[in-house]
């Protein structure tokens, strides 16, 4: 009898908005990447700033959760992303927005540190376009593979569009990202992760005037065609979270530097009003939008920031590697999920899913996931993070001597 009652429990605990399915999915997350960390042999090297990479993976793991919801939803309603549940409402937007905060925080601190360890301007723009270009373009592969079979490999619009479309799509989507070839759509196929990217360039490209307004040192034709380029992605953005958001990770650029901030936000205390923080946000306010939420997250984020470990959570081997392959985590789960759903299963047995059934399904695409974004890490994403020394010393090198190595 007590094991039909934890039975039943179980089962009803996967609603595709319950709070179990998402400790579940967490738990199996954290034991996959475990896994990988004890076959490996060896675990991602702790950075300056060791709860920030374990929180990367929590956040990128969100947004899955966020998007697998929202296939239940949509299958039903044909509504995407409008979810009656706070929580996973906020495991889309919130999670998001951290993620803001934490490239405010990582390369504000970058320029506040610039005195004593100046930047070199053309190694760090390298270093975003090698971190960020190789699995990019491997996602656009994925959306280009996924439009052609849900074309049927025929040409629908003419083909000058599909070339003009198709470039719009390689630019990470900073001008748009149009239906491709008659899909109706099309960013769906991808679960419209690419959104988040022209905020992260406009933010990129701002960093040498940051300098140069923080009283640091920023050679002039890096601040002009920096800010040049920033306007015209700026003109076609408009979310003002993402702004707000680099703002609350810029605040946490400024904190981390007090030694007795750091001090007593790193302890126990800290890490129950960063979940404090959190919890309020969730229980309280509908989404990220809610005026009183960035604030909270700002809050949360800063603790965090000053080396806060939320009890050990976010250090662990299994938390480093989940954020190790965090961008691919982000990037590549919508390919995923669609394929899941279209491909796998199907849509009208998808459709026809319990929750329970929904929820179960999430589960055992956790561990898959995790593998895959694994091995896209290892096989795309390292490989273009290692050549960028390489690649920013032959572009130092005299443009004759480039031209023979």
């Amino acid at each position: 009898m007590i094991a039909d009652a934890l039975a039943r429990a179980a089962v009803n605990g996967m609603d595709p908005l319950g709070p179990v399915l998402a400790v579940a999915a967490f738990a199996i997350a954290l034991a996959s990447a475990g896994l990988l960390v004890r076959l490996s042999g060896e675990a991602p090297a702790a950075g300056r700033y060791g709860s920030i990479d374990g929180l990367r993976g929590f956040l990128a793991f969100s947004v899955f959760l966020f998007h697998s919801a929202c296939w239940y939803f949509f299958l039903r309603t044909g509504k995407w992303g409008d979810l009656p549940s706070h929580l996973y409402t906020h495991f889309g937007g919130s999670a998001v927005a951290l993620f803001f905060m934490i490239t405010a925080f990582l390369f504000g601190t970058k320029v506040l540190d610039s005195r004593e360890r100046p930047i070199d301007w053309q190694r760090l723009y390298v270093g975003r376009v090698m971190r960020l270009t190789p699995l990019y373009l491997f996602a656009m592969l994925l959306l280009f593979a996924l439009v052609a079979i849900e074309s049927h490999a025929t040409l629908r619009q003419p083909l000058h569009d599909l070339l003009r479309d198709t470039a719009i799509w390689l630019g990470f989507s900073i001008f748009g990202e149009p239906d491709l070839n008659g899909v109706a759509d099309t960013t769906r196929l991808l679960a419209g992760v690419t959104w988040s990217l022209p905020y992260e360039w406009f933010f990129y490209l701002l960093l040498p005037l940051l300098a140069l307004l923080a009283g640091e040192r920023a050679p002039v034709r890096w601040v002009t065609a920096g800010l040049a380029v920033a306007i015209v992605i700026a003109l076609g953005l408009s979310n003002r979270i993402a702004y707000l958001s680099f703002l609350g990770g810029i605040v946490a650029a400024i904190a981390v530097r007090s030694p007795v901030l750091r001090t007593r936000l790193s302890g126990n205390a800290g890490g129950i009003v960063a979940c404090i923080c959190m919890a309020t946000a969730v229980l309280l306010f509908p989404s990220a939008y809610s005026r009183p939420t960035l604030p909270l997250l700002t809050i949360a984020f800063v603790i965090v920031a000053c080396g806060n470990t939320l009890f050990g959570l976010l250090v662990s081997a299994a938390a480093r590697r989940l954020g190790q392959m965090s961008y691919s985590l982000y990037l590549l789960h919508g390919a995923f999920l669609f394929t899941v759903v279209h491909y796998l299963i199907g849509v009208d047995t998808a459709r026809a899913f319990t929750p329970a059934q929904h929820g179960l399904t999430t589960l055992l695409c956790t561990p898959v996931l995790v593998l895959l974004c694994a091995l896209s890490y290892r096989l795309i994403e390292a490989p273009g993070v290692n050549a960028t020394p390489r690649f920013s010393a032959w572009l130092k090198q005299p443009r004759a001597l480039r031209a023979v190595v």
